[in-house]
């Protein structure tokens, strides 16, 4: 399996247990990603948009292997920016500081009847709480892509061909690194104050469990999904 890092505030956390045996391209200290792809590809999320290849020179390189895995019908888990490269990656969007305004802390989804017989997300609970910071929005989605969970605001989950996901949210993300994204975010939200930044962590450390054990599960299972041992 292949982990791209897009920086370091942004990497594997939960990812290192989880993902036994992964090589890690990390582009940002000067990394060259693979030039073919061969093996499941997950895709982590990062502070620049879909978009600026001119800031990130390795971003098209990336959409490009997204491209290859679609194709090849490689087994991908995009995660936040991930899964926003994979939307443009498969001919869908991204809105740039969307006005759907930010997400940040924890985030209550939905997922879609369709969610229920899908390979990655079968046996979810109907809602989750799940870990997120990001201002940009998938939209619109592929036009072959199935929608798998929504947030009131957000796609926050789909799937394009048979096995490449997008996932708008962080089930890499461990409750300090979520912590340190609110303190250095909650500027980005309307009403922002102490008081607020302390009510999101206390809110995250109340649901912390639930989050973890949705996250657990969809990694473990894209694990098992790309090893063939579902």
């Amino acid at each position: 399996m292949i982990i791209i890092e897009h920086q370091e505030s942004a990497d594997l956390d939960r990812l290192v247990s989880w993902t036994p045996g992964a090589t890690v391209y990390r582009p940002y200290l000067g990394q060259r990603l693979p030039d073919i792809l061969q093996e499941p590809l997950i895709v982590l999320g990062g502070a620049m948009n879909a978009y600026q290849d001119q800031d990130y020179s390795w971003l098209p390189r990336t959409r490009q292997l997204l491209s290859i895995a679609i194709e090849k019908k490689i087994p991908v888990l995009g995660i936040c920016l991930g899964a926003q490269l994979l939307s443009v990656a498969a001919g869908g969007g991204v809105a740039i500081a969307s006005s759907a305004g930010t997400e940040l802390g924890l985030t209550q989804i939905s997922l879609t009847e369709t969610a229920a017989k899908d390979p990655l997300f079968c046996g979810l609970p109907q809602q989750i709480w799940v870990a997120s910071d990001h201002s940009d929005g998938i939209t619109p989605l592929p036009q072959d892509a199935v929608l798998l969970a929504k947030s009131a605001r957000y796609p926050q989950a789909f799937r394009v061909g048979p096995c490449a996901w997008g996932v708008q949210f962080h089930p890499e993300a461990g409750l300090n690194r979520l912590q340190q994204w609110i303190k250095e975010d909650i500027h980005l939200l309307p009403g922002a104050s102490p008081e607020r930044e302390a009510e999101l962590i206390e809110q995250a450390r109340q649901y912390w469990a639930e989050v973890t054990t949705a996250a657990h599960q969809l990694i473990t299972r894209f694990v098992a999904l790309s090893t063939g041992k579902s």
